[in-house]
């Protein structure tokens, strides 16, 4: 229905004006659209688009990226259940061209609010803590973001990202819903 009016409105405004939200071709399983469905990405912080336009800069900054790994790097990055299969893609893509890489993804189960909840933005630092106390996560951590309040140091739960830290035994790093910022923290580059 989405894709029929969207069509409709290229017909007759020249543009698309309406677009599902990444959720809802999650949730049926479709194929989502390519970045370039999205146009200029106007409903972006409604969830339209964030995972197209995070693949199309990961490929773009892995073609434009020489960065050597001088020493193998151990790390794990943490998500939702909804964003795990893409973020999983990504990473198994930056795994070819960077052979020194281990970066495992783990898909964070949200036990909190309730397992229907699958974004990576209601994910909280219980679950991150009980899902992961035993694994070996390597140097560090890396999370989406969006995990934290706007202050940016903390989850829905009330705890920090320090005190998870301490708890886990590892750096953990929060990292932008941007393909380039994502690179640059897998292979860790400070910039």
């Amino acid at each position: 229905i989405i894709a029929e009016f969207g069509n409709k409105c290229i017909k007759e405004y020249g543009e698309r004006r309406v677009y599902g939200a990444d959720e809802f071709y999650i949730l049926a399983e479709e194929k989502m659209p390519d970045a370039a469905y999205y146009g200029e990405f106007l409903q972006l912080e409604n969830g339209v688009g964030l995972v197209p336009l995070l693949i199309s800069e990961v490929e773009d900054a892995i073609n434009n990226c020489d960065y050597k790994l001088e020493n193998k790097r151990i790390i794990t990055l943490a998500t939702g259940e909804a964003a795990y299969p893409f973020i999983k893609e990504i990473v198994d893509k930056i795994h070819f061209k960077w052979d020194n890489l281990d970066c495992r993804v783990k898909k964070i189960k949200n036990n909190f609010f309730g397992g229907k909840i699958t974004v990576a933005g209601l994910v909280t630092a219980t679950d991150i803590e009980e899902q992961l106390k035993d694994e070996t996560l390597g140097e560090e951590l890396l999370i989406p973001s969006v995990m934290l309040r706007d202050g940016g140091d903390m989850f829905l739960d009330s705890v920090t990202v320090e005190e998870l830290s301490e708890k886990l035994n590892v750096k953990i790093t929060p990292v932008n819903n941007d393909g380039f910022e994502l690179l640059d923290a897998i292979l860790g580059i400070v910039k």
